[in-house]
C-alpha cells in the first residue's frame, strides 16, 4: 500500500464519473481534503457541504456535481477508508506454519495499528453511514483478510467461519472506539479472545 496515496485520491478514482478536466479534479480533491480535515478535527457530525464551502472556497456546485448531500459524501469517503485498509492487509506479511492463535494477534495488531494511526478512518468506518457500496467495500476487506489468512489456518476454519469471526472483531473493535475514541489494548485483548474462542468452537 502507498502510505502517501490521499484518501481523496482514493475517492475520486472510485466515482463513477471522475473529473476530466483538471480544475473540476483539483476543486474536487481540494474539497474532499477539507472534508478530511474537519471530519479529524470535529469529527463525522461536523461534517457538511456548505461548512467545506466556506472553508475550502470551493463553490457548493461543484461540489453537489459528485456529491448531493453530506451522506453520500461520507458514504464515498467511508467506502474509501475501507478499500485502504484493504490494500494495507493485502500487503501484511503473517508468518507460515504459525499456531491459529498468533495469526490472529498479528492480524488484529495490524488492523488496530491501522485504526489508531488513522483517526479519520476509525471515523468512517465505524461511524459512518453505509450503503451498497460500502457494504462492497467491507466485503472485498473482509475477502483481503480472509485470503491472507485462507491458507495460514486449519482445513476446519472455513471462509464463511471466518467470515464471522472478522464481524465478530470488527463488533468488539468499533464498540472500543465509539468508548475511547481510539482501540485501546484492552478492547484488541477482547478481540483476539472473542475471535478465538470462535474459530475453536
Amino acid at each position: 500500500m502507498d502510505k502517501n496515496q490521499h484518501l481523496s485520491d482514493i475517492v475520486i478514482a472510485g466515482l463513477d464519473d471522475p473529473p476530466r478536466q483538471a480544475r473540476s479534479h483539483d476543486r474536487l480533491k481540494q474539497a474532499l481534503d477539507t472534508a478530511e480535515r474537519i471530519i479529524a478535527e470535529r469529527g463525522t457530525d461536523a461534517l457538511s457541504i456548505p461548512e467545506i464551502e466556506n472553508i475550502s472556497g470551493v463553490p457548493r456546485a461543484a461540489i453537489y456535481r459528485y456529491y448531493p448531500d453530506r451522506e453520500t459524501m461520507l458514504a464515498g469517503m467511508a467506502s474509501a477508508a475501507m478499500e485502504r485498509l484493504a490494500q494495507s492487509i493485502a500487503a501484511a506479511t503473517l508468518p507460515d506454519g504459525a499456531r491459529v492463535e498468533v495469526l490472529v494477534r498479528e492480524l488484529l495488531v495490524h488492523v488496530v495499528g491501522f485504526y489508531n494511526e488513522d483517526p479519520v478512518a476509525s471515523a468512517l468506518v465505524f461511524g459512518g453511514p453505509f450503503n451498497d457500496r460500502d457494504r462492497k467495500s467491507h466485503d472485498r476487506k473482509t475477502d483481503k483478510l480472509i485470503a491472507l489468512m485462507n491458507s495460514k489456518l486449519p482445513a476446519h476454519v472455513s471462509p464463511l467461519k471466518m467470515a464471522l469471526a472478522i464481524e465478530l472483531a470488527f463488533a468488539v473493535l468499533r464498540f472500543g472506539y465509539f468508548r475511547d475514541g481510539k482501540i485501546l489494548a484492552k478492547f484488541e485483548h477482547e478481540a483476539n479472545a472473542a475471535v478465538l474462542a470462535y474459530l475453536s468452537a
